[in-house]
């Protein structure tokens, strides 16, 4: 009755001349035809069923395989098909098989729930080959997935007895994970920093008057496939760009000129592709529309005179809303560092200066470096409190200079004796110290404090 000869996968599979386009994807003689389908595009059931495939008509989760067995003329024999954490979502019917051109005579299981399907098929006159192509095309109703993955399996019995009880199969074929849940949806972040230019005393990028921050990229992967289609798709198929949204986090209260702060266009700040909508409270937040912002720089322009440049640091939350909103959850969140603004030069801050007339403080700039280096000294006062620069608070540092100022040479304070200071020198921060020095005049007392 049969042949027992089973051929090896690798024959079978060249043997068998099926194209995998023409009918399923799953192929488990070939161990081919894995189908990865997007979590993001899954509309979950109240029970937590997971169904896939509804509504497609490509076949791409139907399973094809070889019979592996020789059957004569007019036999019949039993061919079970089993899902692991899968099961249907309408009932199978007799028509649903094909074996080298012959249908079912009858299909036990299969009803909508079950995980496994048995069809009694009978060979005509010519008998089947071991090749015989076996296709079950499962239409439009797809299968409900109860977890991330479902192997499928494909065996040949002799009897109904046989395949009911899982006995003596005469062929038996599986392929691991051939439907399986993923991730498709992915946002890379692209570093890049700006840097405020010492010799403008930070009021320009060493670039000019706009600096240039990192980006991010939002991406589907053609590896997975959409739920409903079960096809691949642009990333405008997977995520509504328009509802989805970027924030930056970072400081965004320093430029307040014409539109300070925006994203590029074609990758470059050299044109504004959209402005960015600061959050006005706190100025530490900003936004735009995936649709806009994608793979674009996080632009910043300075009026290049009186808004001074902090050294800051950028990144961007990516909230990526799902195409299917019934997805769980509906959103997609990422999250990255898109660069800093950084200060070439020296800067430093000194904490504490003061004019009080019983202190004589003195202010110490001391330079390595071998050609001269200019500096400027800027002062902050608590609220009532008002400082002026004196003419010793700018000037040139020479080779090896170690400049001494005096406090009230630098600064004029009205409405209190006390400030900060920030000192700022054209020159490598390694070649540059600053530290104070603080005599109390009613008892000759020394206070020294260094600063990096």
């Amino acid at each position: 009755m049969f042949n027992k000869k089973s051929l090896t996968l690798a024959v079978a599979a060249a043997a068998t001349g099926l194209s995998m386009g023409s009918f399923a994807q799953i192929d488990v003689t070939a161990d081919t035809g894995q189908v990865a389908i997007g979590n993001e595009s899954i509309t979950p059931t109240t029970t937590g069923v997971l169904p896939v495939g509804v509504g497609v008509t490509t076949g791409a989760l139907n399973v094809q395989s070889e019979l592996g067995i020789g059957v004569a003329a007019n036999d019949q024999i039993f061919i079970r098909f089993d899902w692991t954490g899968a099961t249907l979502l309408a009932d199978l019917g007799v028509g649903d098989i094909d074996v080298a051109g012959v249908g079912s005579t009858g299909v036990t299981d299969g009803l909508t729930g079950d995980s496994s399907a048995i069809f009694g098929v009978l060979a005509g006159t010519s008998g089947f080959s071991q090749t015989a192509a076996v296709v079950l095309d499962l239409g439009t109703n797809g299968v409900a997935l109860a977890g991330t993955s479902s192997d499928v399996r494909v065996r040949v019995f002799e009897s109904q007895t046989n395949a009911t009880n899982e006995l003596l199969p005469l062929s038996d074929d599986s392929l691991s994970n051939a439907i399986t849940l993923g991730d498709a949806l992915s946002v890379t972040f692209a570093d890049d920093d700006a840097t405020a230019e010492v010799t403008t005393n930070f009021t320009e990028f060493t670039t000019g008057t706009t600096g240039t921050l990192g980006s991010f990229t939002a991406s589907a992967s053609t590896n997975f496939l959409l739920a409903s289609t079960l096809t691949t798709a642009p990333l405008t198929g997977w995520v509504r760009t328009t509802a989805s949204v970027v924030t930056y986090t970072g400081d965004f209260s320093f430029a307040t000129s014409g539109t300070p702060y925006f994203v590029g266009s074609g990758g470059s700040c050299a044109t504004v592709g959209a402005a960015v909508t600061v959050d006005t409270v706190a100025f530490a937040t900003a936004t735009s529309t995936v649709d806009a912002a994608d793979s674009q720089p996080l632009c910043v322009t300075v009026n290049g005179t009186t808004e001074t440049i902090p050294e800051t640091s950028y990144s961007a939350d990516v909230q990526l809303v799902h195409d299917v909103t019934t997805s769980s959850p509906n959103v997609s969140d990422f999250s990255g560092d898109i660069g800093d603004i950084d200060r070439n030069g020296t800067t430093v801050e000194v904490a504490y200066l003061t004019t009080f007339t019983d202190y004589n403080q003195r202010l110490l700039i001391n330079s390595r470096h071998p050609v001269p280096a200019e500096y400027n000294i800027t002062f902050q006062s608590e609220d009532g409190v008002t400082t002026t620069a004196l003419g010793s608070a700018s000037g040139t540092l020479q080779p090896g200079e170690n400049l001494v100022l005096r406090a009230v040479d630098i600064v004029s304070i009205t409405g209190g004796t006390r400030c900060s200071a920030t000192v700022t020198v054209v020159a490598p921060e390694g070649n540059i110290s600053v530290a104070t020095t603080q005599v109390n005049l009613s008892d000759a007392s020394t206070d020294t404090v260094s600063y990096n």
